[in-house]
């Protein structure tokens, strides 16, 4: 951290040489002369360059500007250590302006790491970064490589054959935070400092891979380290939903102009790329209750059931680092309305939404649970948590927002020495990996077959 100092004024006493015993040179000198001079400059007739009263009046008189000089240092030292903390304060929403304005949104690949490398990283080296460093700018968007020909629509061919008899199994999987958000820091025993996003990108990446071996499909919301907002990734899940029932459950929704009308409203946070409110980054999502539209919507998307939102997470705590353990969030109807209830009641603009009661609560449970018991499986220490429940509802936006089933994973903790070893494990992580598909697959079995 920069080393902030105030300097000390110190005020030196500046000497004049010359003779105290300073005589006037002319006819008569006397005595008096000292005490006639001290006469005339008192009442103003005195020469102005000479005397002891001028001498103290001139001192004083420095004195006084230098106080004057460092005051107003200080004065304007204030003003710019306020303006930065101001701006500093303000960096997020600085940020999201900025790429609204010039249209730059996180569906680009090539992104630098903060660390200036071109490699995202498929381990945890590439970790390490400020959590605060701005996007590259002049890398001109490009979409994700998950996405269709025209950047928007996913490309539904699987590479796999189907899960069981025709049915497909699907799985977006959200590495979380990324980009300018690195997510809950870690740090080693040297001070080297680990971002969250980089782990859960490393096990992401690892989780892709064992799906594709149980001919599970899979979409990855990031695949470096790019910023994607929160309500970015809840369209995106939305827009892949829309896309699969339409290709294959048309019995569901068989309205074009509709499915049209809401891709184009979708891509309104997918492009705006901001979790600020004011910036138009939500959509037609609010962030609290729900609007008639978007609760059409999630109706139709509880319906979609070959496809489920996984978003992997790292805990931490700022204060305390005993804290340990795995966690898996399923949305809750009830957790939700609670949480959501001041929100509600105090909405002004737009007034309208409502509290959404026709989520499949159970289904969500499920799919939390058989995660938990899968990973907790490969790694046995995940289980010993000492946060709270391990498998318990909560309002999460990239869960509570669509009407998909889904999942948030904080699989250990950042701030926990011995969660941070074990997260940093290549082989730790690809144990995590499997054990999160193994509950998948016991999720789509389960579902497949009843």
């Amino acid at each position: 951290m920069p080393d902030y100092y105030n300097p000390e004024n110190r005020n030196k006493n500046s000497s004049r040489s010359g003779n105290k015993n300073n005589s006037r040179s002319g006819i008569n000198k006397r005595s008096s002369d000292r005490s006639d001079y001290a006469s005339d400059y008192r009442s103003g007739r005195g020469t102005p360059r000479s005397g002891r009263d001028y001498v103290v009046r001139r001192r004083k008189a420095r004195r006084n500007r230098s106080i004057a000089r460092l005051l107003a240092s200080l004065v304007m030292l204030l003003v710019v250590v306020a303006g930065g903390m101001f701006i500093w304060s303000k960096r997020d929403n600085i940020i999201s302006s900025m790429s609204a304005f010039t249209g730059f949104f996180a569906a680009e690949s090539g992104d630098k790491t903060p660390d200036g490398s071109d490699d995202p990283g498929n381990n945890t080296s590439h970790s390490t970064e400020d959590s605060d460093a701005e996007p590259d700018e002049t890398v001109a968007p490009t979409p994700v490589p998950s996405y269709g020909a025209d950047g928007y629509d996913f490309n539904l061919t699987p590479l796999v054959g189907p899960y069981v008899g025709d049915e497909r199994a699907i799985v977006f999987i959200d590495p979380g935070h990324g980009g300018i958000d690195g997510g809950a820091p870690g740090y080693l025993g040297d001070g080297t400092r680990i971002a969250e996003s980089g782990v859960v990108l490393d096990i992401a990446e690892k989780l892709q891979t064992e799906l594709a071996q149980m001919n599970i499909e899979t979409y990855m919301m990031r695949e470096d380290d790019t910023f994607i907002s929160l309500y970015a990734r809840v369209a995106r899940a939305s827009m892949l939903a829309l896309d699969y029932m339409s290709a294959h459950q048309p019995e569901l929704v068989d309205d074009r102009d509709y499915i049209a009308d809401m891709k184009e409203k979708l891509m309104v946070p997918v492009e705006i790329n901001s979790d600020n409110p004011s910036s138009g980054g939500f959509g037609f999502m609010k962030g609290y209750g729900m609007s008639s539209e978007q609760m059409k919507l999630v109706d139709l998307q509880q319906n979609c059931l070959n496809v489920i939102f996984v978003s992997i997470h790292c805990n931490g705590h700022d204060f305390n680092e005993s804290l340990r353990g795995m966690q898996v969030f399923y949305c809750d109807d009830t957790v939700v309305e609670e949480d959501e209830a001041q929100g509600l009641a105090e909405q002004t603009e737009p007034v309208g939404n409502n509290v959404y009661r026709n989520r499949d609560n159970e289904r969500n449970r499920k799919l939390a649970q058989h995660i938990y018991d899968g990973t907790v499986g490969q790694v046995p220490s995940l289980g010993a948590t000492n946060a709270g429940e391990p498998v318990l509802g909560g309002n999460y936006a990239v869960l509570r927002e669509h009407g998909l089933a889904g999942a948030l994973i904080e699989v250990a903790y950042m701030t926990n020495s011995s969660d941070l070893q074990l997260l940093l494990d290549s082989a730790n992580q690809q144990k995590i990996a499997a054990g999160i598909a193994s509950g998948i697959d016991e999720y789509f079995s389960e579902l497949f077959n009843s």
